[in-house]
């Protein structure tokens, strides 16, 4: 393997460790600190855009919000610190199934 490809790997890997880090610890936590228990989370992203769905059971029963940002990493970090700062914007999940 030439010095690009592991280079390349050895930047996958952070890139890796910091999403899963994201997601278990800053994002889970967060939500965890409002009252709430992650359950799931889905992305849709295309080239110009992306959207994290997080669905969460909180005190108040099954909801769902969605963060919207310019990038996967953006997307990502802007659900971080919105649950962080308790601003994530939770409305019930219609489709809930449990």
């Amino acid at each position: 393997m030439g010095s690009i490809e592991v280079k390349r790997a050895e930047i996958q890997k952070k890139f890796d460790a910091s999403l899963v880090a994201a997601v278990e610890f800053e994002l889970e936590g967060s939500i965890a600190h409002a009252g709430g228990e992650l359950n799931g989370l889905s992305v849709k992203f295309s080239t110009e855009d992306c959207l994290l769905t997080l669905r969460a059971q909180m005190p108040a029963g099954p909801m769902i919000s969605f963060v919207g940002g310019a990038t996967l990493a953006d997307c990502f970090r802007r659900a971080v610190n919105e649950a962080y700062q308790d601003k994530l914007n939770w409305r019930d999940d219609q489709y809930f199934r449990g």
